[in-house]
């Protein structure tokens, strides 16, 4: 028997499903263990970067351009080389491999724009904590949601999904992240259109 469904609540509950609550009701935060976990929404793409200059790569239907920046400040980009211990493969390990970081202090920001105003989008970023590093969390604002503290376990590696579901009041997203003992760094990130509230489709 088909039910109906808003396509936006079909998203949010994608998002749920591998995320846990922090501070701004927001921004979810959760674990990437394989390629679904960085949700398609089905909308158009806006932008999606690879961050460390490593080539672009697809990873659930989300094509990752390449890029060598658009994080500043940054004095390291490049490919760390296996840095998760073998946990991933193909083309989830090319988007988690690549890095864009600094470890000279301060805040690091980038900016997307192209938004339209009063559409729906869904942002997500990825930051890889490498196990051996002082890293203990992110500080991280999402345009009108944060700052909001993301924690993470030094002593392993784990990939972090971070996710900003928002309705856009201007053109431009504004995105700070900072690390309080100074090694900032995100693997790349992904925003797209999502379906509106009001859009209702059929599902089995």
């Amino acid at each position: 028997m088909k039910k109906s469904a808003t396509l936006w609540t079909v998203v949010a509950l994608a998002i749920v499903a591998v995320s846990m609550p922090v501070a701004a009701a927001d921004i979810t935060v959760g674990s990437i263990t394989n390629e679904t976990d960085i949700v398609n929404t089905g909308g158009d793409l806006v932008e999606a970067l690879n961050f460390g200059g490593t080539g672009a790569v697809t990873v659930n239907g989300i094509l990752h351009e390449n890029s060598n920046g658009d994080f500043s400040p940054a004095n390291f980009s490049g490919d760390w080389g296996d840095p998760d211990g073998g946990t991933f493969s193909g083309d989830l390990f090319s988007l988690l491999d690549g890095i864009v970081g600094a470890d000279n202090g301060g805040p690091a920001t980038f900016s997307v724009t192209g938004l339209t105003v009063g559409q729906s989008y869904l942002f997500q970023t990825y930051w890889l904590v490498n196990g051996g590093f002082t890293t203990r969390r992110k500080d991280v604002t999402f345009g009108a949601a944060g700052p909001v503290a993301i924690p993470a376990n030094p002593n392993t590696s784990e990939a972090v999904l971070m996710s900003y579901a928002f309705d856009a009041t201007n053109e431009t997203l504004n995105v700070t992240v900072e690390d309080p003992t100074f090694n900032t760094w995100l693997q790349g990130y992904s925003l797209q259109v999502a379906p509106l509230k009001g859009t209702v489709i059929s599902i089995q």
